[in-house]
């Protein structure tokens, strides 16, 4: 799947070319984040010759999706063009934006369904999806060794050493991992110039208003 994903084309179309290519990985431009991460290769052929080869080779597939914000089903829909230069037969199971969360059962035992990651610092979004504790795991139950790895983590004390810890479950899942996380999206905001104190600290959603002021 992740050879058949061509991410700058993902870019141009499905962020109107505002996004950048996100390497399989969440948190880019974080302290945390491991700048090291190869950059996929969309490789058709690739893709060709593992599905022919492999269990799923002519079976149909879906990609559970929604249109609850901007950007799951119209990533989901040009994914679906993409895989057919790679052979797959790919549907979108489009569910309504109310019903996507709704079932969680249904939505983690999807085979194939997009996500949307909201910015948050990356040792707290590793372990929102990950490992034995996750509250999300979409890509499936965790493995012995990625709950060693997320555990270590977590046992991680000083910043250099939670670094090298993050590091090791992102290169993990680059490896192992069932993600495609092919663009980061920048946050957009504004601000009169009669605000003062904003700051962008670089990893939530909004801008940080604790500091903002009312100029006179």
């Amino acid at each position: 799947m992740r050879c058949a994903i061509d991410r700058e084309a993902m870019v141009r179309t499905v962020t109107f070319g505002l996004g950048e290519v996100a390497d399989d990985a969440m948190g880019r431009h974080q302290a945390w984040y491991d700048a090291s991460l190869p950059r996929p290769v969309h490789d058709p052929d690739k893709a060709r010759r593992l599905m022919s080869s492999g269990k799923l080779k002519g079976t149909k597939l879906s990609v559970r999706t929604s249109d609850y914000e901007y950007g799951p089903l119209e990533g989901a829909t040009a994914f679906v063009e993409q895989g057919r230069a790679a052979g797959l037969r790919v549907a979108v199971d489009k569910v309504p934006a109310s019903d996507f969360y709704a079932d969680m059962k249904a939505l983690l035992a999807a085979p194939m369904k997009t996500s949307f990651y909201h910015p948050l610092p990356l040792p707290l979004a590793l372990s929102s999806y990950y490992g034995p504790r996750a509250s999300y795991p979409f890509t499936g139950p965790s493995s012995g060794t990625l709950n060693g790895l997320m555990t270590a983590m977590h046992a991680a004390v000083g910043e250099g050493k939670r670094i090298r810890a993050v590091h090791d479950v992102q290169q993990y899942l680059r490896a192992h991992g069932g993600d495609a996380v092919f663009a980061r999206v920048p946050t957009v905001a504004g601000a009169k110039p009669a605000v003062g104190g904003v700051k962008a600290l670089g990893f939530f959603d909004y801008p940080c208003l604790r500091d903002a002021y009312l100029a006179a």
